[in-house]
């Protein structure tokens, strides 16, 4: 099995992908588009995911037609454990298990 992350970030489109399954699938979390870094829950339509994917990867329609699964909208939030031991001193948190990411996060990479 291969995986791949990737990220772009330039003036017109900041985002991430991974592919799976020898490229054969993945997904795609997009961060920003141009100004906007604000995408409302149904705001983002299949065209409009079409177009990310064809501006990002460098495919044309003629290589690639891809098939979205789903659409999802998240918030931007990170957490930390405020401490990191239990009171009696017999349970730590360590690892994913003291901290929350977005989507956008570790990805399973690490």
């Amino acid at each position: 099995m291969f995986h791949q992350v990737v990220y772009v970030a330039n003036k017109d489109i900041g985002e991430g992908f991974r592919l799976e399954n020898e490229e054969k699938q993945g997904f795609i979390m997009v961060n920003n588009v141009g100004s906007n870094a604000t995408f409302e829950p149904g705001s983002v339509t299949v065209d409009d995911v079409n177009q990310y994917f064809y501006q990002l990867s460098g495919l044309t329609l003629d290589k690639v037609t891809p098939e979205i699964v789903s659409i999802n909208c998240w918030t931007m939030a990170a957490y930390t454990a405020g401490r990191f031991e239990s009171k009696g001193g017999q349970v730590f948190l360590a690892g994913c298990s003291a901290h929350t990411m977005p989507p956008t996060g570790g990805l399973g990479e690490h």
